[in-house]
């Protein structure tokens, strides 16, 4: 009878088995670890590569003042927060506003790209965005990619900026420093930015910065007159968690003026003012930075006057007119949209700067105005400058004055919604023109 037992590998045999496993793998995982470091390294070279084209694009149109604006160019090119965090852990880059470069520095912070560049760190800027590991030995000026509330990076013994020896700069590139004061000891200054006003004792106030008050959308609602007239001035509204949302039924008439909302530390929240009673609502001069959120204005049943005048509103998204739900209706009076920046800050590729929206429900989905007028804006954006929203059925409105504005790059594109229908297309299609 044949034997059909079958004989397994011995204890041997599987020794020596892990063993040459084991060799191997000694052998190969540094050469792939290095392979992949190589590649990130690359990846982290062209990137710097494609920062310095565009930066030097930009600055063929005038110098920049602040070292933001380079940011804010990269920001137009299609670039987002997350492309100044590098490919290769430990590295960072940093930009030079002295020579318009940017450069890559390794994990002992020392600049490897371009190669021998013959740079004085003390030019260099590194990129803040509220972490420890943002910190570059030897780089003590910092452009901020959010608004600043981490209050460890500041107050704690052990925190990147508390060595007092050291002379600070950070530019706030338009957004907000809320971080408390505890000793009023600290050597830095700020650029370019609203800071909160009880932490102005512990720094320097530089160009282009100034403090505000802080304030909170029921502080509003609670001060609203028995008039119903509302005026908010100089205020800094901020939130890490939550939407900025602006109770405002007992309001009549509704002023914000040189105000500050900023949530770019969270993402995708929004601002709205709101309320059923509002015949004028008014946002002169006011700073939106709202990450991948939207300002949003609702019309109701009186039909208010709105104007937004002079203001900047950084987000992937912009600001919205109409209506946010089934509950309000899409109508106004007078819409002024005058002198505003809109900034593309790169959170929300391929959204609007303006969007007109109408409720499903509310005039069979009509956007219903006396007169709209867009005129004097700077749209600094890549890809969309109004965009009409799928639920917009109709635009009720003779009167549509459209000029002066001028668009990043030359472009101008006004379209449907992504979930479009052929009347809002139709109706985009309808104010293209006018655009041009």
């Amino acid at each position: 009878m044949k034997n059909t037992k079958k004989k397994g590998f011995t204890i041997v045999e599987l020794v020596v088995v892990i063993a040459v496993i084991a060799i191997l793998a000694a052998v190969l995982v540094p050469t792939f670890s290095g392979i992949i470091n190589k590649a990130n390294q690359n990846a982290d070279e062209q990137t710097v590569t494609n920062m310095n084209k565009y930066a030097a694009i930009a600055a063929a149109e005038g110098e920049f003042t602040y070292p933001s604006e380079a940011v804010d160019a990269l920001y137009e090119r299609g670039f987002n927060i997350g492309k100044f965090k590098t490919f290769s852990k430990g590295f960072h880059y940093a930009y030079s506003l002295k020579d318009n470069r940017f450069f890559l520095l390794n994990k002992k912070d020392e600049v490897v790209f371009p190669e021998k560049a013959e740079v004085d760190k003390a030019d260099l800027w590194g990129f803040f965005d509220n972490e420890k590991s943002d910190y570059i030995e030897g780089v003590n000026n910092y452009i901020a990619l959010s608004a600043i509330y981490n209050a460890t990076l500041f107050n704690k013994d052990d925190c990147v900026f508390r060595n007092e020896l050291t002379q600070y700069t950070i530019d706030l590139a338009g957004k907000s420093l809320t971080v408390a004061d505890e000793d009023g000891t600290k050597n830095i200054t700020l650029l370019n930015g609203t800071v909160l006003d009880t932490v102005a004792g512990g720094y320097t106030l530089g160009n282009g910065a100034e403090a505000k008050t802080t304030a909170s959308a029921a502080d509003i609602k609670a001060s609203i007159p028995a008039s119903g007239v509302l005026t908010v001035e100089d205020k800094l509204f901020t939130s890490t968690s939550s939407a900025i949302i602006f109770d405002l039924t007992a309001a009549k008439t509704v002023v914000f003026e040189n105000c500050t909302f900023d949530l770019s530390a969270t993402a995708d929240k929004y601002v709205t003012f709101y309320g059923a009673n509002v015949e004028s609502y008014e946002l002169i001069g006011c700073t939106f930075n709202l990450n991948a959120g939207n300002v949003f204005v609702p019309g109701n049943a009186n039909a208010p006057d709105l104007t937004v005048k002079n203001c900047t509103i950084s987000s992937g998204r912009g600001l919205v007119i109409g209506t946010q739900n089934d509950s309000q209706t899409p109508k106004f009076s007078d819409v002024v949209i005058e002198g505003n920046t809109f900034v593309d800050n790169g959170t929300a590729q391929g959204k609007p700067s303006i969007q007109l929206s109408a409720s499903s429900v509310n005039l069979a989905g009509a956007f219903a105005a006396e007169s709209i007028t867009i005129k004097n804006n700077d749209f600094d954006c890549k890809d969309i400058a109004v965009r009409i929203h799928a639920t917009v059925k109709a635009l009720d409105c003779e009167n549509i004055v459209i000029s002066g504005n001028e668009f990043a790059e030359g472009v101008v594109k006004i379209d449907g919604d992504d979930r479009n229908t052929p009347e809002s297309i139709a109706i985009a299609k309808a104010l293209e023109p006018k655009f041009n």
